[in-house]
């Protein structure tokens, strides 16, 4: 009673074979169908549903804010906070050697080699106005004074809270 049946192609690729035996007259297709459809059943409860949580509104979380501020009692408060611009104004350790290089370079006449050392040094710091400024001299030393404005005017809008840099990169400018 063992026949082999070539069958169904499970998503156009695959084939399967069944094989036609009676199981209390049941055939196996439909046994394989039924075992086939539960298992989907089964599987889709076991499937948790997403939940959304609303997101507080400006006022609940006003409201919390106020009650966990009011029931603890203040830690140490900073004594300086730095604005969001203020961090940008220093150099990293191996910028500022670079910078020194150039400068001393700068000084000799090579001003070539300055820009080499600069250009590293504003690959490492990029948002330090020191590296730009110095940049700036070396070009107006160069003769260059289009591009040593613009990149002091680049070093002027980095400066951040550092008066001393900025009164500096500012005199640079009314000189060019």
């Amino acid at each position: 009673m063992l026949s082999r049946n070539s069958g169904i192609h499970f998503f156009g690729s695959v084939k399967a074979l069944f094989v036609n035996v009676r199981l209390s007259g049941i055939s196996a297709r439909v046994a394989v169908v039924t075992i086939a459809l539960l298992s989907l059943s089964i599987a889709g409860c076991s499937v948790q549903p997403t939940t959304v949580v609303p997101a507080a509104s400006e006022q609940e979380a006003s409201m919390q804010d106020r009650t966990q501020s009011s029931a603890k009692q203040p830690s140490k408060q900073k004594a300086y906070e730095p604005s969001a611009r203020t961090n940008t104004a220093y150099l990293s350790p191996a910028a500022k050697e670079l910078v020194a290089k150039a400068k001393r370079y700068s000084g000799s006449g090579d001003t070539a080699s300055a820009l080499r050392y600069l250009e590293r040094a504003q690959r490492i710091s990029p948002r330090a106005p020191q590296v730009y400024l110095a940049m700036a001299e070396v070009r107006l030393q160069q003769g260059e004074t289009s591009q040593a404005r613009q990149l002091a005017n680049k070093a002027l809008s980095l400066v951040g809270d550092d008066e001393d840099l900025k009164l500096a990169t500012e005199l640079f400018i009314d000189g060019l």
